[in-house]
């Protein structure tokens, strides 16, 4: 089966995919350290929506993956795609590192030789290293997707429903799961199982807007008031409950921005889909290793002696400005990819040629 957007993508759903990414930035970005109540609250409603991005952003994956037969060379091809912009965006964020280490810059001051040589191998293998979570989770997933979707297929609307109430009883409400668990290929395989139940099963809900309208706001008052009620409790876990993504207030918010989104159709912007389509790599961006550190050490001095609305404002432009800036960089590496890697925008020709001799040396050697 297709997915639809294959040839005329969704402008609707991509505005989706930019607006988690841009809650991941606000999420990942070092907010100056305040020591007051005001301030340090205000940092964790700004950064507090991790979770809501993470589940938006994999939620898009699921609502496409959903309607596919889980075919075992399509899942094989999208890790090939994936794994090579994770090895280009490696590449170029450790050859910065490193010139920046020779160069004596300030945030590198005290890197040793040893962390940047180890930092080089995991710039050159950085799906099996795990220098990104996400990237290098989903691609387990992908491998796994077709036996998923045939097994939750196979179970039937009662099965699944019963093992969506389950997940949801036992994973949603309490914050049980370790970050092990939390940061992995489990973390996409409860999506994928609760999203696919909706999808294939619940279309009425998932078309109705008074329902979004409920999960977001119920997800953002409980998110909020935790997030308030930790801050006198516990302040350095004020954005715990709500930043991790099993919890129910990320899954209320993700889930209703879904339903909005996903009934927006009909709406085709060239400009909103090339910006979407670069929105990975502000991720690989932010949570690089020291990124935090050298754009800590340039915010200290442009907020130096600023008072808490003029250093939040500060910080809000620059999360912004290197949103922006990463997507329209990124346009680089779309244009080498289209121009070097791919055949008539045709992504994966060197995969194709790789499956073909593939599939033919194992035929050959079972025949």
């Amino acid at each position: 089966m297709k997915v639809y957007y294959k040839n005329k993508r969704e402008s609707g759903i991509e505005s989706l995919r930019l607006l988690a990414m841009f809650l991941i930035m606000f999420n990942h970005f070092p907010w100056i350290v305040q020591h007051n109540f005001a301030g340090s609250f205000a940092n964790n409603l700004l950064g507090m929506w991790g979770g809501v991005g993470d589940c938006v952003f994999f939620m898009i994956s699921t609502w496409f993956l959903c309607a596919e037969d889980g075919d075992i060379h399509k899942s094989f091809r999208r890790a090939w795609i994936l794994e090579r912009q994770l090895l280009f965006c490696s590449l170029v964020l450790f050859a910065a590192t490193f010139a920046m280490y020779i160069c004596q810059s300030a945030p590198y001051a005290g890197l040793e030789l040893k962390g940047v040589l180890l930092l080089g191998i995991h710039a050159l293998f950085p799906a099996i290293t795990f220098l990104w979570w996400y990237p290098s989770n989903y691609i387990i997933f992908l491998l796994l997707y077709p036996w998923l979707i045939r097994g939750l297929r196979s179970l039937g609307q009662q099965m699944h429903q019963k093992l969506v109430v389950l997940l949801l009883v036992s994973c949603s409400f309490y914050p049980l799961i370790s970050d092990t668990i939390r940061y992995s290929f489990i973390f996409f395989i409860y999506i994928f199982i609760l999203l696919s139940y909706f999808r294939w099963y619940q279309q009425e809900i998932l078309s109705s807007q008074k329902t979004s309208g409920c999960l977001i706001a119920i997800g953002l008052a409980v998110g909020i008031f935790s997030a308030l009620a930790l801050s006198f409790v516990a302040p350095a876990h004020a954005a715990a409950y709500t930043n991790n993504p099993f919890l129910f207030p990320s899954l209320f918010v993700s889930s209703g921005l879904m339903i909005i989104f996903t009934n927006i159709r009909g709406f085709h912007s060239a400009i909103i889909n090339k910006f979407a389509a670069s929105t990975l790599s502000c991720y690989l961006f932010i949570t690089y290793p020291h990124v935090s550190q050298v754009i800590t050490h340039y915010l200290n001095t442009f907020a130096q002696n600023q008072n808490l609305m003029a250093t939040l404002g500060i910080e809000v432009l620059c999360v912004i400005t290197l949103f922006v800036s990463i997507l329209l960089i990124d346009f680089v590496r779309q244009f080498l990819f289209a121009y070097l890697l791919d055949s008539r925008g045709r992504k994966g020709k060197w995969f194709e040629s790789l499956w073909k001799f593939g599939t033919k040396v194992i035929a050959a050697k079972f025949d």
